[in-house]
């Protein structure tokens, strides 16, 4: 799969998701709660897969040079904070409970993030960012967001993450499956939002999904 129909078959996974934030928000219009401004979502640990790094790439590439050199600035902060978080859960290794609620409350600003709280990229944001605020299953277990009206134990229409992540790993493993080097089974690795801003998709598939050597 080339570049471009990777994106476009991301593109239709993105719909489906701004479809059900849109359906749910209309369903439960006092529980959803994200505002311009609350930035919660912006400050939580998470990868992206390979396509959705290759998407932000390529519109981050439209961003005016000024604010694009302030985006590098954050993701330097942002590349720190997390080699110190990588440090401290190796430290823990040995006590997978911890390095979960380390995770779990770490708070690691998005290089996206701009001064005045917007995202520098809102109409090519992840998908993850996307579904924020709205209920979710992830890894089988209904997940909301702490400053929503929703609660676990209530009746609500969810977003399947576990399946859109699945959907992402087979886009991601049709983008490198004809690439003679490439290791297919590294589809599911993440990157980083610093590493996509940086890097173009064909530098990302060099440096971490060929095989190794």
């Amino acid at each position: 799969m080339n570049l471009q129909d990777a994106l476009g078959a991301y593109r239709e996974l993105v719909e489906a998701a701004d479809l059900a934030f849109e359906e749910v928000s209309g369903a439960h219009p006092d529980f959803v709660r994200c505002t311009r401004g609350c930035d919660d979502c912006c400050h939580a640990v998470f990868g992206l897969f390979l396509v959705e790094a290759a998407c932000l790439h390529e519109a981050f590439q439209g961003v005016e040079a000024s604010r694009r050199g302030s985006a590098m600035d954050r993701c330097a902060e942002a590349d720190l904070a997390a080699a110190r978080l990588e440090s401290e859960l190796r430290a823990s290794r040995h006590e997978p409970g911890r390095a979960g609620r380390m995770m779990s409350v770490e708070r690691i600003p998005c290089p996206l993030l701009t001064e005045s709280r917007d995202c520098l990229l809102y109409h090519a944001r992840p998908l993850t960012c996307r579904i924020y605020g709205i209920p979710t299953v992830i890894q089988s277990s209904l997940k909301v967001c702490g400053r929503s009206g929703f609660s676990r134990n209530g009746r609500f229409g969810a977003f399947n993450l576990d399946l859109a992540q699945r959907r992402l790993v087979e886009i991601s493993t049709a983008m490198i499956e004809d690439i003679e080097a490439a290791d297919t089974e590294k589809a599911s690795l993440l990157v980083s939002v610093s590493k996509a801003l940086r890097s173009p998709v064909h530098e990302i598939i060099e440096e971490s999904y060929l095989k190794d050597s």
